[in-house]
């Protein structure tokens, strides 16, 4: 571990089954600037041995690597964590109503590892009430309603909504949880889910992010097995961006930040228009959807 870019702290050493199982990476063989080495699987392979040994990483050391050692934790831990790199992606498409890129995705798989948990809903809570693309969402969604155009979290925007009467307040958080029900499951809400959840969103029992990680978890059995593949597909997708050399938020400049994010927003999309009686297309055109979104990159 020696010839790391960005050196380890001193507690930080892969003993010798880390380093065994290192060994059996295999390079991606379209790796050009920056392969994964053994030395980034080894200590994020310690990482889940050891999650407190993460903290040093996301405190201090993620922010300031060298962008050489940035590329290769970053596939490391898309490739060491799959579970809950998907969970993630799961995750984003409902509330950001997109895939997650490469190095977003390491750093809050990162962060799950280091807080031993698979969900990482509460984990997010307050970094997607606050993101700009999920407030953005929202405001699209209810894009009828100009009061909120100035409110700049989900939680402003919901506590605004609860100040409405209250058939207006239905209808709103109707139409968000119909949003939410799309995006997860590529369809809107059944009416029993619907009259629940908004009922309890009015009450601020539950905010919308919370709702989101209750649909993802408690799933029906059909629903969740679409939500596997999809998760599986989404995996595969920011996978193969991580084989061309698109790992950080350098790479995705160099590409062009904002095709970037319309291809992973188009590729979301065409995964919602799934639902759980169309798992077995889906797993068909599981390539294609692939393929079209490096292409939308300009990848291949």
């Amino acid at each position: 571990m020696d010839d790391l870019f960005f050196p380890l702290p001193p507690e930080v050493v892969a003993d010798p089954m880390l380093e065994a199982y290192a060994n059996t990476w295999e390079e991606p063989a379209v790796a050009q600037r920056n392969p994964v080495a053994d030395p980034y699987l080894s200590a994020v392979y310690d990482f889940g041995v050891h999650p407190e040994n993460s903290a040093w990483l996301l405190n201090s050391g993620w922010a300031f690597m060298p962008e050489l050692d940035r590329d290769g934790f970053v596939a490391a831990i898309i490739e060491l964590f799959p579970e809950k790199v998907e969970a993630l992606q799961t995750l984003y498409m409902g509330a950001f109503g997109c895939l997650g890129d490469p190095e977003g995705l390491a750093f809050w798989t990162l962060n799950m590892v280091n807080h031993v948990t698979n969900d990482p809903t509460a984990l997010l809570s307050s970094t997607i009430n606050a993101a700009p693309e999920y407030v953005g969402m929202l405001k699209s969604v209810l894009a009828d309603q100009p009061a909120i155009a100035t409110l700049t979290t989900g939680l402003a925007i919901e506590s605004y909504i609860r100040t409405l009467d209250a058939p207006t307040q239905h209808d709103l958080f109707g139409r968000l949880i119909d949003n939410m029900y799309e995006n997860i499951f590529g369809r809107i809400a059944d009416d029993s889910g619907k009259t629940y959840w908004t009922g309890e969103i009015e009450k601020g029992t539950v905010n919308l992010v919370q709702v989101m990680g209750a649909l993802i978890n408690g799933a029906t059995a059909d629903d969740k097995a679409l939500l596997s593949i999809k998760s599986e597909i989404a995996y595969d997708a920011v996978t193969a961006l991580v084989e061309h050399n698109v790992m950080t938020a350098q790479d995705i400049t160099r590409l062009g930040a904002e095709k970037v994010a319309t291809a992973l927003t188009n590729m979301q999309e065409r995964l919602a228009e799934y639902d759980a009686r169309e798992t077995t297309a889906l797993q068909a055109n599981r390539e294609t959807l692939i393929t079209q979104l490096l292409k939308e990159v300009g990848l291949v």
